[in-house]
């Protein structure tokens, strides 16, 4: 399996997580990943090899790259998000890590699924938004 970089696996799941509404930065997510390496390769290990190579996740990209990548692959944006958010307990436990790091503003983050899927102007559970 080709590796995910942390840098571009953070940007890819930064969306899934929100604080005061707003996407929350990549760097909060890597930091977190770097924490904990049982949930980075839980996530990883979501990913098949062509996931991995057609989002460009083993490259060091930015979260701008990383939008990119999703936008011109939905279909394969679709498909990850699917299996994590069929994993929510992976979710969970790096929401706990964020909110660890996050001190005294962790009540602001939560997280929102969707934000991913739009990015792609992927349809999920009936409900698209444009990433901007």
């Amino acid at each position: 399996m080709e590796l995910v970089t942390l840098t571009a696996l953070a940007s890819f799941l930064a969306p899934f997580f929100t604080k005061a509404g707003e996407t929350l930065a990549t760097e909060s997510v890597k930091l977190a990943l770097e924490k904990r390496q049982d949930i980075t390769d839980g996530f990883v290990n979501l990913f098949k090899r062509d996931e991995i190579i057609t989002l460009g996740l083993y490259e060091d990209k930015s979260p701008e790259e990383v939008t990119a990548s999703v936008k011109a692959n939905p279909e394969v944006a679709e498909a990850v998000t699917q299996k994590i958010e069929a994993n929510p307990e992976l979710l969970n436990q790096l929401l706990e890590i964020i909110k660890q790091q996050a001190g005294s503003e962790a009540s602001n983050i939560t997280i929102n699924a969707k934000n991913i899927a739009a990015a792609g102007n992927v349809t999920i559970q009936n409900q698209t938004n444009d990433f901007s």
